[in-house]
């Protein structure tokens, strides 16, 4: 086996300001009644402020802080949220609480080129969701744990080198009981290569059981059984903004931090939507609700940011946005495309280009046209969704230009014995139809054509002659 460890170092800081606070000095308390600073954002470090001290000194700092209280379920959701998106990798993903995640990725490093190749984009991905993350690999969930906790973002796949690779981890590194860490420091002991060489037998009377356990997980020695997260077949996630926002560029630029997310999800389970919905919070109004909607499953990020996008540019917001909310359920199972040696029609590219148009010019906008089983040319089509299959097909030959309604012919190019105006090349075709909705017509129609060589259609009933069509 192979484990990578993706560790949220910030995640309490993350959790509540994912949307990126370059400017604006943040940081983290715990819910305690002492205050003291679980995380500080950039702005906030470079003038001094640090966890781990007391709100009081770090407003004395720097005043203008701004102190957001701890959030452990917005940490727990995030935590689950990229749980699920995580399972693009491997389908082995474990949810190691409070801040880490765990992936059995033995079997897929050929699919993604090779260990550290993987941990790299794994990486790169997680810090385009707006996450700081450390990536570690061992041949044990332990060891990438400890490598990964202390910030080594590591590559190891030899199982033989890792007792000599973990030598020199400081034990603040182990997963283990803050006063057992205590205690192992009171003794003497500050690198794991200092109880490696020591007696199980005596670590165990001085630390418990427990603990040589634990050093033997680490090491590769027992085994250690992971529960793999089973995500559920929805997406919910949850942006809160800096400061309101009004313009279509700064709610696109959050949104799509959220559609990556979702679509790493829909790439996890092979499946893509066909619609989902962006609620935007308002401090003093109503939720705005922007619905995307797709033509055929998909799950492509850029292209569904491109709809996005149009689509707030044509929303009118009551007030400026304080939260964004996206949700998509309904995941449907993606139909791969089978290979062939010919050539094949690709109608993707139309669908995106619909799609494109309905986005920017709302979904009634683009319309089709579809034959419909009715023998009259002015029923036999209807405006329909564009690419809805036609119900029935005439393989007779029709004009393509069909008159919005039929023109009364002159009557020098009324078609008789005298007549020179026209000449008759094929007909008559009677069409009898329509006594079900006191519509019927009862027509014998012609293919005429005109001195210059245009081709008509033209039909003839009780009332006269009529110019219905006209051909290429």
């Amino acid at each position: 086996m192979l484990w990578l460890c993706l560790w949220l170092p910030a995640l309490a800081l993350d959790a509540r300001c994912r949307h990126g606070t370059p400017d604006t000095p943040v940081a983290i308390t715990d819910i305690d009644r002492r205050r003291h600073l679980l995380a500080a954002n950039p702005a906030a470090r470079l003038a001094g402020v640090q966890p781990g001290q007391s709100a009081a000194t770090a407003r004395s700092l720097l005043p203008e802080l701004h102190l957001l209280a701890r959030d452990t379920a917005a940490e727990g959701r995030c935590l689950r949220q990229l749980a699920a998106w995580a399972q693009q990798f491997t389908d082995r993903v474990v949810l190691q609480s409070p801040q880490s995640l765990l992936l059995e990725v033995a079997g897929s490093l050929t699919l993604f080129g090779g260990a550290e190749t993987l941990r790299h984009r794994a990486a790169r991905e997680l810090n385009d969701l707006g996450f700081a993350v450390t990536a570690a690999i061992a041949p044990t969930p332990a060891a990438a744990t400890a490598l990964a906790r202390i910030g080594r973002g590591e590559c190891l796949t030899r199982g033989a080198d890792l007792a000599e690779s973990l030598a020199d981890l400081p034990l603040s590194a182990l997963t283990i009981e803050a006063q057992a860490l205590d205690d192992l420091q009171a003794s003497g002991l500050h690198r794991l290569g200092d109880i490696l060489t020591l007696p199980a037998a005596a670590l165990a009377r001085r630390f418990g059981p427990d603990f040589i356990t634990y050093r033997d997980r680490l090491l590769g020695r027992r085994p250690d059984p992971r529960q793999p997260y089973q995500p559920p077949r929805r997406y919910e996630g949850e942006l809160a903004l800096p400061a309101p926002a009004d313009t279509a560029a700064a709610l696109g630029f959050a949104a799509r931090r959220l559609l990556r997310e979702l679509c790493g999800q829909l790439r996890a389970v092979d499946a893509g939507v066909t619609r989902c919905e962006l609620i935007l919070t308002h401090r003093d109004a109503d939720p705005t609700r922007v619905t995307l909607g797709l033509r055929a499953p998909g799950r492509d990020p850029d292209h569904l940011g491109r709809l996005l996008d149009d689509r707030l540019d044509r929303t009118p917001l009551p007030a400026p946005v304080d939260g964004l909310r996206l949700r998509a359920t309904g995941f449907v199972p993606l139909e791969q495309p089978q290979q062939s040696l010919l050539p094949t029609t690709d109608d993707s590219q139309w669908q995106r280009l619909h799609e494109t148009l309905a986005a920017r010019l709302g979904p009634g906008a683009i319309r089709g046209l579809a034959v419909v089983a009715d023998h009259r040319p002015e029923r036999a089509s209807r405006a329909v969704d564009p690419g809805t299959p036609s119900q029935a097909s005439d393989n007779r030959p029709r004009p393509l230009w069909l008159l919005h309604a039929p023109e009364t012919l002159p009557a020098e190019l009324v078609p008789d014995r005298t007549s020179a105006g026209l000449t008759l090349l094929a007909g008559p075709e009677r069409i009898e139809s329509g006594w079900w909705d006191s519509r019927d017509v009862r027509r014998d129609y012609y293919v005429a054509a005109t001195g210059d060589g245009a081709r008509w259609w033209i039909f003839r009933d009780r009332d006269g002659w009529f110019l219905h069509g006209l051909f290429a």
